[in-house]
């Protein structure tokens, strides 16, 4: 893979890229991806977009974006731009950010990217819980897949487990993330959880953590999301 290619989104922020060919995807996954793409087949290669740290936000902030979602705006403006320098004139469709369910957790897998940890997130060997996926591409290309890390989990050599510990609802556990504790916990009024993550925070890989504005802006956007299916479902005949 051509250094400038990496280069280029590692200068937006986009410091995590992965190239998979379509054709050695197993068959659930292959089903999951169509579930949302019925023209699956029209493709070859699937091109996965993230980030890690806090470099990606800073050039958001730099940016100032006038708009009710700059996270995935400017993601889906960085990835356009990518695919017009070097997939130019190749068929290409954007999953995610998009409508369609897309099953980034599998593919972060399928990468090297995501490892379970008792948070409900994907683990990174190198960022830690501090990474997200930025985009989805669907292309007829033929670039030279990347890849996969093998790092093992960085809760492999995690004794203490202080994010269980740290945990105000018990919600974590080594088996099970329990999410009805973890939303409860959240909509209470006092709530120490509305605008960070105690058990997040207390993963000692934080190297990369985010900055305070940008766990304040993610996990008010989410909580934001938790009231609205909560008054719709209340709404609901």
């Amino acid at each position: 893979m051509p250094n400038e290619m990496v280069e280029y989104l590692d200068n937006e922020g986009i410091n995590l890229f992965s190239i998979i060919d379509l054709a050695g995807l197993t068959a659930d996954l292959k089903a999951k991806l169509a579930a949302g793409c019925p023209q699956l087949d029209s493709y070859s290669q699937l091109l996965l977009f993230g980030h890690g740290g806090t470099r990606f936000w800073q050039r958001l902030s730099e940016l100032e974006i006038e708009s009710s979602n700059p996270v995935d705006e400017r993601s889906v403006h960085v990835i356009a731009a990518w695919l017009g320098k070097f997939a130019k004139g190749s068929d290409h469709k954007i999953l995610y950010p998009g409508i369609s369910t897309v099953p980034l957790q599998d593919l972060g897998r399928l990468s090297g990217w995501h490892h379970d940890s008792p948070l409900g997130l994907g683990i990174h060997p190198t960022y830690g819980l501090w990474f997200a996926y930025r985009g989805v591409v669907l292309l007829d290309t033929a670039f030279s897949p990347t890849i996969a890390l093998t790092d093992p989990s960085p809760c492999r050599s995690c004794e203490a487990s202080p994010c269980i510990t740290a945990c105000p609802t018990e919600a974590l556990s080594h088996d099970r993330f329990d999410v009805n504790k973890c939303v409860a916990y959240r909509l209470e009024d006092e709530s120490n959880c509305a605008s960070k993550c105690i058990a997040r925070l207390a993963c000692p890989l934080d190297e990369h953590r985010y900055t305070e504005q940008q766990m304040t802006y993610h996990y008010s956007h989410s909580l934001a999301t938790i009231k609205r299916f909560r008054r719709s479902k209340s709404a609901a005949p």
